[in-house]
């Protein structure tokens, strides 16, 4: 039925029905044809892709590709991996209107930049059997989201967290990342840069904060040093985060 079709059916509907509609796909855990021009239409504000089995759908997304000529498959090898990360950023690509992303694979972070509305971006830890590679969200990818209120992406090092900290200034959480030396390090840039009319005073609106390491994988010397300074740590992130629950 849909075969037939030259354009997207659903590129016309309101996003909220689009938006319906991909739950129901969701809910099956499967990639019907029907699914491939929901991800497709352009109409989607929200989209979950944590339920879908990629690798086992990839005979369906090779065939989606080849009917859409988003990605041309000459230029990508056999690697299956290689064939899905893609296919993830086409997606990405083409709904300018996403608020709200979930995803096990690291589509690259700057697939992101001209996603100003999203508010929701968790890209979780991939299967084992699914590697693929962590892309820092830089400054230049980080300050084109504004209006970015939750942030979990796995493995984000202390100066990542601090640039989204500062770009992103209606975040309310970062997830499970430890962000207490990232706010010292904030702390810190911000002293050094107080004659170059930084508000230094500006407080984050993170409500949701894991602060502390784990202190069984440390050094004794540096767990002791770690633990004397924790209580410092706290009353100066917490004098940055007055919203904390």
């Amino acid at each position: 039925m849909w075969k037939s079709y030259t354009p997207n059916p659903f590129s016309e509907l309101p996003t909220k029905a689009v938006n319906e509609l991909m739950d129901l796909s969701n809910d099956k855990k499967e990639f019907p044809e029907i699914g491939f021009l929901l991800l497709t239409s352009g109409r989607l504000t929200r989209l979950d892709l944590c339920p879908f089995n990629l690798e086992i759908e990839q005979d369906l997304i090779v065939s989606a590709i080849q009917k859409t000529r988003s990605i041309c498959l000459r230029n990508l090898s056999s690697n299956s991996e290689e064939l899905i990360f893609h296919f993830v950023r086409n997606i990405i690509s083409g709904n300018p209107y996403l608020q709200e992303f979930h995803s096990r694979v690291h589509p690259g972070a700057d697939v992101f930049l001209k996603c100003s509305n999203l508010r929701i971006l968790k890209i979780y830890d991939p299967c084992e059997e699914f590697p693929v590679s962590n892309s820092p969200l830089d400054l230049s990818v980080s300050s084109s989201l504004r209006n970015l209120e939750v942030l979990h992406v796995f493995d984000m090092d202390t100066d990542t967290i601090a640039n989204v900290l500062e770009t992103c200034p209606k975040l309310i959480s970062i997830g499970l990342s430890d962000s207490l030396d990232s706010l010292e390090e904030t702390a810190q840039r911000r002293q050094k840069n107080s004659l170059l009319n930084l508000d230094v005073n500006r407080h984050f609106q993170l409500r949701r904060c894991v602060w502390g390491k784990e202190s069984r994988r440390e050094i004794r010397n540096q767990r002791q040093e770690y633990i004397s300074g924790f209580g410092g740590k706290i009353r100066s992130a917490v004098e940055f985060c007055p919203l904390v629950q």
